[in-house]
């Protein structure tokens, strides 16, 4: 009896042990900038860029009317 419970918490240890099953993409930082949403964050950039240019347009927009009214 005594040999099942040896034997359960050998197995519970090793179960809950920490391992080192990593295959080696998951090991290593990405260094190129690719990664699984590099299309998401292009996106997501190039609006940001376009957002810009739309503030900086409506910023001008907003001088001339200024600048038409005095």
């Amino acid at each position: 009896m005594n040999k099942i419970f040896i034997i359960a918490a050998v197995l519970m240890i090793a179960a809950c042990s920490e391992s080192d099953d990593t295959t080696a993409d998951q090991a290593e930082p990405v260094k190129d900038g690719n990664h699984v949403w590099k299309t998401q964050t292009d996106q997501i950039d190039r609006a940001r860029d376009v957002e810009n240019v739309l503030q900086q347009s409506h910023e001008r927009n907003m001088q001339d009317i200024d600048e038409q009214a005095r």
